[in-house]
């Protein structure tokens, strides 16, 4: 979603193998610093945090500790 002040606002749901999957934002953020919080949908105990392992303007690499094969993330990420 972009609003007519620029601000960008960008969710969704990503897979990725048991420790990092990557996310390519549909719209890309004029710089790296915007905010982005994501957290594991898979698991129904504890849940994993979530830590970005790098950011560019169109992607970004989650990073979390599984015991699994595969892992699913939700995420949102706002900016400008």
């Amino acid at each position: 979603m972009l609003n007519k002040d620029g601000l960008i606002i960008q969710w969704g749901i990503v897979s990725g193998n048991q420790n990092a999957a990557t996310v390519t934002f549909p719209i890309p953020f004029s710089s790296t610093n915007y905010c982005i919080s994501a957290n594991s949908i898979d698991f129904t105990n504890d849940m994993f945090a979530q830590t970005v392992n790098y950011r560019t303007t169109t992607t970004c690499q989650l990073y979390g500790n599984y015991n699994a094969a595969t892992a699913n993330r939700m995420w949102i990420a706002v900016g400008y």
